[in-house]
């Protein structure tokens, strides 16, 4: 399964990712929520504008439009070769995320738990060159606060993202821009766990569409006690409880199964906000 399969037979939901054929001085439009993203091909080269309002949630979708509005503060990409299909994808922040739940969960000796996350999503506009995609821009829906994640000797710029850490699908909120990941956090110590903070690398995560939600690969964190390195591992597939699910877009750095990708933060450390 590619990343491309959505375009051979698209599900309502997922019209909001497509690929659009466009002609010369051909549109196209793509509208979530309060973004719109207008696409053009004018004399072999691409033309992108987006614009935000404060009215009331827009239907998603991409299509193709026969009139642009004025006034557009436009960019515009002067391409080698010749490009016709322009595409509008989701992709992942272009940093690791420091997952802190907005109240710590304390996971109790020898106890495994689910906890349900919504990530922030991107969104890439690319277009088709010699049967590849080419990135022309990045739209970025909301602006994420920084953190850092380390120590203050050496650690890593990440983005901060608060959550609720839901112990139940159904109380996740569907939104567009956000894709849904599944923690499976077992505590193997005889001590109880609190968890507050989780970095997680979006370079090895990929993204499934299943019905209306985008959903990331599950991670699964184990912890052994705190003299022992605790284990987050990224793990290859969704969910398995979602039937069919449609592979959107792979991870950068494809997960192993079973390989220590990174460690669990805890509020006793002493890394800095």
């Amino acid at each position: 399964m590619t990343e491309t399969s959505l375009r051979k037979k698209p599900t309502p939901a997922a019209k909001r990712w497509l690929a659009i054929g466009l002609e010369e001085n051909e549109a196209a439009i793509w509208s979530v929520e309060n973004i719109t993203v207008y696409a053009q091909r004018v004399l072999g080269d691409w033309m992108l504008s987006r614009t935000e309002s404060d009215g009331l949630p827009a239907e998603q979708a991409a299509r193709k439009i026969n009139a642009l509005p004025l006034n557009l503060d436009w960019k515009r990409w002067a391409l080698e070769h010749e490009a016709k299909e322009v595409r509008f994808w989701p992709t992942f922040p272009d940093r690791p995320l420091v997952v802190k739940t907005r109240i710590p969960v304390i996971v109790p000796p020898l106890t495994n738990v689910e906890l349900y996350v919504n990530f922030p999503i991107w969104l890439e506009v690319s277009v088709l060159q010699k049967s590849e995609y080419y990135a022309l821009d990045t739209i970025v829906p909301s602006t994420l606060s920084n953190t850092w994640y380390g120590t203050q000797y050496e650690g890593q710029l990440c983005y901060a993202l608060r959550s609720r850490a839901r112990r139940s699908l159904e109380d996740l909120t569907d939104e567009p821009l956000r894709a849904v990941c599944l923690f499976k956090i077992s505590n193997h110590a005889e001590e109880s766990l609190p968890v507050e903070k989780i970095r997680i690398d979006p370079a090895h995560l990929s993204l499934y569409q299943h019905k209306s939600r985008l959903w990331t690969n599950s991670i699964t964190v184990t912890f052994k006690g705190k003299e022992e390195h605790s284990e987050l591992n990224y793990e290859d597939s969704p969910p398995k409880e979602l039937k069919n699910p449609t592979l959107v877009r792979e991870a950068e750095i494809p997960p192993h199964r079973g390989s220590i990708i990174d460690r669990l933060l805890f509020r006793s450390d002493n890394s800095n906000d």
